[in-house]
């Protein structure tokens, strides 16, 4: 499973479980009441509510662009446009708005509170509600990105393809499609799910027989070890080791276990 698929699908069960047990509801009134909230109040879990992919360097780029614009549009006019958040269980949740509370986080001074509207409903619909938010031009959500959203919209099953599309700014034809390669992977494939739609694409091209997307899955993260640790690698490896330890014990082992593998398959020098 794709490390953010995984945190998606994890984050999103303990949301699920977090309104089950401590409920999160507000009367109408309640609602209505609140206009601001302490920025300290407000956590975020972007791993569910920000479809755009920030690890991409680009959009990453454009994110940190937007926050300094946001910024200064804060200065200029005092404050910015509401944040939505949704109350779950005991937590403020941000569920539109990233750029906007990061840049009165930035701003800090004598702004303790912002501006909010709250957003009513089951973590399904807070979702869904997230991807209807950013889908619009408020700054460009990729279409690798909106493909995702609608996805991972067709794979919680809780909506028709139609809306799934709607939200995400797809054409129906690809939610339907989508809908057809769930079942399709649930049927034959039914430990892969949750996965990416670029893994599903390739669950159903067949090539993942041919150990097509692992290959392609190394290719990539080889790139991210490259540009991560240029220049590093040769000098410290005994520090790269230990942080890699500290930082995740579970993957360190399962690196050493590959590398063992290979080595008792004969390579002593495992091309990793």
């Amino acid at each position: 499973m794709n490390t953010a698929t995984r945190a998606w699908a994890e984050a999103f069960t303990r949301l699920v479980e977090a309104q089950a047990r401590d409920g999160s509801s507000l009367t109408e009134a309640e609602a209505r009441a609140i206009r601001r909230l302490p920025i300290a109040e407000i956590v975020e879990y972007p791993e569910v509510f920000q479809p755009r992919n920030l690890e991409d360097e680009q959009t990453a780029a454009e994110s940190k662009r937007h926050v300094t614009e946001l910024k200064q549009a804060l200065e200029n006019a005092g404050n910015l446009e509401p944040i939505v958040v949704w109350r779950c269980g005991t937590e403020w949740v941000c569920i539109d708005g990233h750029h906007r509370l990061e840049a009165y986080r930035q701003a800090g001074g004598k702004r303790t509170h912002v501006p909010v509207r709250i957003f009513q409903g089951t973590t399904d619909e807070a979702y869904r509600c997230a991807i209807e938010a950013n889908t619009p031009d408020k700054l460009n959500m990729a279409k690798a990105d909106k493909y995702e959203a609608a996805w991972r919209l067709v794979l919680r099953g809780t909506g028709s393809a139609r809306k799934a599309a709607r939200a995400a700014g797809v054409a129906k034809d690809t939610t339907d499609r989508m809908t057809k390669a769930k079942q399709t992977i649930e049927q034959d494939h039914p430990t892969a799910l949750p996965c990416t739609w670029k893994h599903a694409r390739w669950l159903l091209s067949g090539k993942e027989s041919r150990n097509g997307w692992q290959e392609e899955k190394v290719k990539e993260l080889r790139r991210m070890f490259g540009k991560g640790l240029s220049g590093h690698t040769a000098k410290y490896p005994d520090l790269i080791a230990r942080a890699l330890v500290e930082h995740d014990r579970a993957l360190a082992q399962a690196i050493a276990e590959a590398v063992q593998q290979r080595c008792n398959m004969g390579e002593t020098e495992p091309d990793f």
